[in-house]
């Protein structure tokens, strides 16, 4: 009876040590799996604070692109100006330069307007030389004497733009370089040259001077 008594002790002994040893592997178990959704939820966390971290940092750096762009779109706009700026003035340089090469070729071309305007008078009386002396034995050689001054005269001037009208009675009347010093009967149509009175002159291709004619009716 006594060793049946012994032999219980002993079993429930061995029961209750594993009931215990069961007991602490459920512990375990448990303090393991709290330790893990702990670490779990450390992970997660540190997870999540730098995804936010890193949000933060590319927002920032995104701020600073966009401010960078906004900086560099000003300095553009500013250059642009001051290239628009510099050609307008460049433009403005050149134009007053041809203009003033222009005015300088203008004043060169007609500087010498009022001395040969004095010097058309000369040939004008060589002309009238021509026309009022009649040509014989005796006078040709003063004839021509003058039409050699005349032609040298003319070559000369001819440097400085001066050209003759080449007007012939017939042609038509024209008010832009004719004077109409009267009208007369003849032979042409109505506003016809008759006569060419005093010839007219160009320099430089503008009128120095008008031709005084005589029109027909």
């Amino acid at each position: 009876m006594y060793g049946r008594l012994k032999t219980r002790r002993t079993d429930m002994s061995r029961k209750a040590m594993k009931l215990r040893k069961t007991a602490k592997q459920r512990r375990i178990r448990r303090k393991t799996r709290y330790k893990q959704r702990k670490a779990q939820q450390s992970s997660k966390s540190a997870l999540r604070r730098l995804q936010q971290a890193h949000q933060a940092e590319l927002e920032e750096k995104m701020a600073q692109i966009q401010a960078l762009q906004k900086k560099v779109a000003e300095q553009q706009y500013l250059l642009k100006q001051a290239q628009d700026k510099f050609l307008e003035k460049m433009n403005e340089f050149e134009n007053a330069n041809k203009r003033r090469e222009r005015e300088k070729d203008e004043f060169a071309k007609n500087a010498n307007k009022d001395l040969i305007l004095d010097l058309l008078e000369v040939i004008d009386s060589m002309d009238r030389a021509f026309d009022s002396v009649e040509e014989t034995e005796q006078t040709k050689p003063i004839l021509d004497g003058v039409d050699n001054l005349h032609r040298q005269f003319m070559q000369k001037l001819e440097k400085y733009g001066l050209k003759p009208m080449e007007d012939q009675p017939g042609d038509p009347f024209d008010p832009e370089k004719h004077d109409a010093m009267m009208q007369q009967e003849s032979e042409y149509e109505p506003d016809h040259l008759v006569q060419i009175f005093q010839k007219g002159y160009y320099l430089n291709d503008k009128i120095i001077r008008h031709a005084k004619v005589i029109v027909s009716k």
